[in-house]
């Protein structure tokens, strides 16, 4: 009987061990993921800037004015 409770334990802590592995698993490909649309946000970001050199200054309410411009909308629209 002993032998069976040993194997239950055993198995237990394989179950455990295998959560873990699980969850650090999960957490580096939700770390991966946010390191790409990082990369995304700061390589637009960068191009952005190099066309409207002047944007650099902006607040973060004259940006989001800037690029919600309607004109600015129809030509990137177009583009897709």
């Amino acid at each position: 009987m002993k032998n069976i409770d040993e194997k239950i334990l055993m198995a237990e802590e394989e179950i455990k061990q295998l959560q873990n592995k699980r969850r650090k698993l999960i957490s580096q490909q939700k770390q991966e993921e946010r390191k790409k649309i990082d990369k995304r946000i700061y390589e637009k970001g960068a191009v952005f800037e190099s066309i409207f050199t002047e944007s650099k200054d902006f607040t973060k309410d004259e940006f989001y004015q800037l690029i919600t411009f309607p004109n600015i909308k129809e030509i990137v629209n177009q583009k897709s």
